[in-house]
């Protein structure tokens, strides 16, 4: 039978993550934080000033899915509430 590697002998392995990936993940990250920032120092982010969601076309569904849950999926439909 093999001899196995020790647990102590494994977790010292280091794994050395490559400079250029290290740039793009950077590069990614800042990008994603100056357009979340971009996008609410613009108000059009997920909430408006009275603290409301915003209503995107992906608010729908979830909305129907809990009146459907309620018991009442036919005011999905209903637009005058």
């Amino acid at each position: 039978m093999a001899a196995s590697r020790s647990t102590l002998e494994i977790t010292q392995l280091q794994i050395e993550i490559p400079a250029r990936l290290r740039k793009v993940c950077f590069a990614l990250g800042a990008m994603n934080l100056t357009v979340c920032l971009m996008a609410y120092l613009a108000r059009v982010w997920i909430f408006d000033r009275n603290g409301l969601g915003i209503l995107t076309d992906f608010i729908g569904l979830p909305a129907a899915g809990r009146l459907a849950l309620d018991g009442l999926a036919a005011q999905a439909y209903d637009w005058k509430s």
